[in-house]
């Protein structure tokens, strides 16, 4: 089922936990990437996986992972695997030349 650009904003411009303008970004057609940056604690992680659970296309999304393994991002937030494979949660501390 394909949203129309008005439907998918009517859908999710009232979800209290994700801002308007972090909708409209994500409606605009085309391939988004949004970083999200801030000091530790300060809910980078949960606002980056509710945007994922809410926003994305089931299966779809992709999580960078900077700081922990997606094992331990699977753990720690185990609602999450339901919404995203593990093979879309990205270790972002290993490198292919290490």
């Amino acid at each position: 089922m394909t949203l129309t650009l008005k439907l998918f904003y009517h859908r999710f411009s009232k979800l209290p936990s994700i801002p308007d303008e972090i909708v409209k970004f994500f409606s605009i057609k085309g391939n988004s990437t949004l970083l999200v940056k801030g000091k530790p604690g300060s809910g980078k992680t949960i606002f980056s996986l509710e945007c994922l659970i809410k926003l994305a296309k089931k299966g779809c999304g992709l999580y960078y992972s900077t700081r922990v393994d997606p094992e331990t991002v699977v753990s720690q937030y185990p609602y999450v695997a339901e919404h995203l494979p593990p093979k879309n949660i990205i270790d972002a501390t290993v490198t292919p030349f290490s």
